[in-house]
């Protein structure tokens, strides 16, 4: 997408001076696959890869339906033994999952829309040693035995580190980028989500002093 000029430092490509057309993509579907083994999707299906504890998750969307993206995504499982699915086509919601024993090898989900918090909760159990019979049978549901919290958008593609999960660090007591990233690993490789972290420090700041009543001067 973006052209090979990098900066020698920080080996970031130059986003912001790449030239791009932009037309409008009309979505059917969307979806997500967490896997412990890496993936290849079909080169036309707009996708993103994101690297997780004990694997990679793949979010994607298509024109196409749901119905016939998922009959076609489930032939790049490969073969499994212990593979259960789970189809309601009047909601367009389709799943398939992959155990190996008690572990979670692979989950597929396509429907109208992507729900954050289950891919949060499908991205632990990927990175559990063995899951519950209970958590089995939520994975396959498609929903958190406990309904979940929506983490909101991912602000660190490099490490799945969303919204929520940076903004209680720095209520906990985070007050630098470089403390985040001591937490939670937020920002310490690409460097992209770095501005972004540090606005929401400036916006966490801001909201405490307007409770409290707080005023400082500003040079």
């Amino acid at each position: 997408l973006v052209h090979a000029a990098t900066d020698a430092v920080s080996g970031q490509p130059e986003l912001k001076a790449t030239p791009v057309s932009v037309r409008a993509f009309t979505i059917a579907c969307e979806g997500m696959l967490v896997s412990r083994k890496r993936i290849t999707l079909p080169e036309w299906l707009q996708h993103t890869r994101i690297t997780i504890k004990g694997g990679e998750a793949l979010l994607f969307a298509s024109p196409h339906s749901a119905t016939v993206l998922h009959s076609l995504l489930i032939n790049h499982l490969g073969e499994a033994r212990n593979r259960a699915e789970t189809a309601d086509p009047s909601a367009s919601h389709f799943r398939t999952v992959v155990f190996e024993g008690d572990k979670l090898d692979a989950s597929l989900f396509v429907g109208q829309e992507r729900n954050a918090a289950t891919l949060d909760w499908l991205i632990e159990c990927l990175g559990k040693e063995a899951l519950t019979s209970a958590e089995r049978r939520a994975v396959l549901a498609g929903s958190p035995p406990a309904g979940g919290e929506d983490l909101g958008p991912l602000i660190c593609s490099c490490f799945a580190v969303r919204h929520a999960v940076i903004q209680k660090a720095i209520r906990a007591g985070a007050s630098t980028v470089d403390h985040v990233g001591e937490m939670l690993k937020a920002g310490t490789n690409c460097g992209s989500c770095r501005p972004e972290i540090k606005r929401m420090i400036a916006d966490e700041n801001s909201q405490f002093e307007s409770s409290t009543g707080s005023h400082h001067a500003v040079a």
